[in-house]
């Protein structure tokens, strides 16, 4: 029984203790699985973070291929792009290089080779095969004195003192045959300042460079005589003087003018007027430098004669020159005999300055054609004075226009076979304020010369037709009013114009006015005269050849000109009563040959009864002297008008 009580305690024990164990057994493995479930959960955990922190480094690297595949195929449209661009590029630098009017070249500085495109080449003469060539095969094309041209341009861009390389030249094209060329460039540098490479183009310009050659010719030479015009004998007149202000010598100019010049050229023609002064320039030619001889227009001729060293010599020049003239000139298979008129003047002592030393020479010019023609004169301290003078009326009249210092004198033209018919001329007269009046031979030149007689004219033409509708209001019994065209108020183009303008102001008509010209003017230009003339008279105007006698027309231009009446210059008369038959018969001869063309004759310069029966007796129309009445103002000509009919 205790053996039993004992082994069932330490079965008992035996059993406990392996419960125990057991239970300690399944404590550490209860213990061991949790360790290892939280190791492993950890590890979970951190495989976890890992995956998490894997996927977005893999997002993150995916955003970034996708990044870098959108770059590479940016980058591969440019590429494309640079390449079609570049493409393009090429394509067009060779169709430009092969198109182009002008040639292409391109200078490789590294290789030291010139690419000449191929229309280069043509223009230049090079093989089409070369493809390069070195720089001396370029220049030894150009003309020799072009070659430091060349050099000094080009040196000067390389050294980078002018933006752009730029010259012309002239170069070899085939066998000697040299051209005009435009060469321009332009040169990359690199850090240092040196060259890598040039490129430019070249262009032919022979065309261009003949064309200036010729405006220039024609801006600096005369067309008809070949000589200098008056632009370039202004600008070999100043260098001369300037040199010889320096040295200390004398400078002379002759003005030549040819005498009667417009009566030859009237009498056989305006070609072989030309022909007369293309003889004339070559037969001054030879008293000047080149150069030195010149036309200033028309018939005037100017010498320059430097390091004249006394007053001999220029006589003797001019001497020589009038000595010239002697022999006669052939024109149209005929003889003509042509003298000249010289005017001198010499620098510094009649002038330092190019304008005033030729207008100085001018007025000797007018001096000599006023001594008689066919000499020289020199031009002097009177002469000066006269000059003086004409400035000082020029300025004058300038303010007569202004201060309305001209007043308008009326003579009457009388009827001789109805005496109580009358017309009047106007008659311009100047009343100056300190000098009193001034009869228009002592102005009416001086305003023709300076342009002033076109203003004039014009107020002259207003008066008057303010005069006539006066007098056509109070009905004093003038017929019309004659008003003289000057020679310049008659190649104004506005005058037909003006003449309209002043009827519908004053409400005249055509027949209110009748226009006078003088037979110089009536010459000067025969086929304008006839077509302004023919248009007056479409107008109703009537019109007067004035002095005729005294100028070089024929008697065949008075079935040429459109007019109505000839007026007999006054000197023929005087002549007719001292007993000069020779112009007796004259007057005859115009009054019939008039009268054969239906033109009315009237005489100037009527004074005396026997005159007037003279003219009765050869059947002139109407006279006009001071036999009737000097030139009056308006208020006293018509107290004359009305007191008593003309024939007394």
């Amino acid at each position: 029984m205790d053996v039993s009580s004992y082994q069932i305690n330490q079965f008992y024990f035996l059993g406990t203790t392996v419960i125990i164990i057991i239970q300690i057994l399944l404590i550490v493995f209860l213990l061991f699985n949790m360790i290892r479930r939280k190791k492993a959960e950890k590890e979970a955990t951190e495989i976890k973070n890992n995956l998490q922190e894997s996927y977005q480094e893999l997002e993150a690297t995916h955003s970034q291929l996708i990044a870098s595949e959108q770059e590479l195929h940016k980058q591969f449209l440019e590429i494309q792009q640079n390449r079609e661009a570049l493409r393009i590029s090429r394509e067009r630098y060779r169709l430009a290089t092969e198109g182009a009017y002008d040639g292409i070249w391109d200078w490789d500085f590294i290789t030291d080779t010139i690419f000449i495109s191929s229309r280069g080449k043509e223009m230049l003469g090079f093989s089409k095969q070369q493809k390069l060539f070195a720089y001396e095969d370029f220049f030894n094309k150009i003309y020799k004195e072009d070659q430091n041209i060349m050099s000094e341009a080009l040196a000067q861009h390389l050294y980078q003192e002018i933006p752009y390389f730029e010259v012309e030249q002239r170069m070899e094209i085939d066998g000697g045959v040299y051209q005009w060329f435009s060469i321009r460039g332009k040169a990359i540098f690199d850090k240092n300042g040196d060259p890598l490479r040039m490129a430019g183009s070249i262009t032919n310009i022979h065309e261009h460079k003949q064309a200036e050659a010729i405006i220039e010719h024609m801006a600096y030479y005369d067309s008809l005589t070949g000589l200098p015009n008056r632009t370039f004998f202004s600008i070999n007149l100043a260098k001369v003087l300037e040199e010889n202000k320096k040295a200390g010598d004398w400078v002379a100019v002759f003005f030549v003018d040819i005498d009667n010049f417009k009566t030859v050229n009237d009498s056989i023609g305006h070609s072989f007027g030309d022909e007369l002064l293309q003889q004339v320039a070559k037969l001054l030619k030879p008293f000047a430098q080149e150069d030195f001889c010149a036309r200033l227009g028309g018939d005037e001729f100017v010498l320059i004669l430097p390091k004249i060293q006394s007053k001999e010599e220029i006589e003797q020049v001019a001497k020589n020159i009038l000595t010239s003239f002697e022999e006669p000139f052939c024109l149209d298979q005929r003889e003509f005999f042509i003298s000249v008129s010289i005017g001198i003047a010499v620098a510094p002592q009649d002038g330092e300055d190019g304008e005033i030393l030729l207008k100085n020479a001018d007025a000797a010019m007018y001096n000599a054609k006023q001594a008689g023609k066919n000499t020289y004169r020199r031009y002097d301290e009177f002469l000066h004075l006269q000059i003086l003078k004409k400035i000082e009326m020029e300025n004058d009249l300038r303010k007569a226009i202004e201060g309305e210092e001209f007043e308008l004198y009326y003579q009457p033209q009388v009827d001789l076979k109805d005496t109580n018919s009358i017309s009047v001329e106007a008659l311009i007269r100047w009343n100056h304020p300190t000098k009193g009046m001034i009869p228009p031979g002592e102005f009416i030149e001086l305003a023709e010369e300076t342009g002033l007689i076109v203003p004039i004219g014009k107020w002259v033409l207003e008066e008057a037709c303010k005069q006539m509708k006066q007098w056509k209001e109070q009905q004093v019994g003038i017929q019309y009013i004659a008003v003289n065209l000057s020679p310049r108020q008659f190649q104004d183009r506005h005058l037909i114009d003006t003449i309209e303008k002043m009827l519908q102001a004053y409400n005249l008509k055509s027949s209110d006015l009748e226009f006078e010209i003088t037979e110089t003017v009536a010459m000067e230009d025969i086929e304008y005269t006839i077509k302004m003339l023919q248009i007056l008279k479409e107008m109703g105007f009537k019109i007067s050849l004035d002095d005729f006698g005294t100028g070089y027309s024929s008697m065949n231009y008075l079935k040429k000109l459109p007019i109505d009446s000839v007026k007999i210059d006054r000197s023929f008369l005087t002549d007719v009563m001292d007993g000069d038959e020779g112009q007796r018969s004259i007057i005859q001869a115009v009054i019939t040959l008039s009268h054969a063309n239906d033109l009315t004759v009237v005489a100037e310069g009527v004074e005396t009864k026997e005159q007037l029966d003279f003219l009765r007796k050869e059947h002139c129309d109407k006279a006009q002297g001071y036999f009737f009445s000097r030139p009056l103002p308006a208020e006293e000509l018509e107290v004359i008008v009305k007191k008593y009919p003309f024939t007394k």
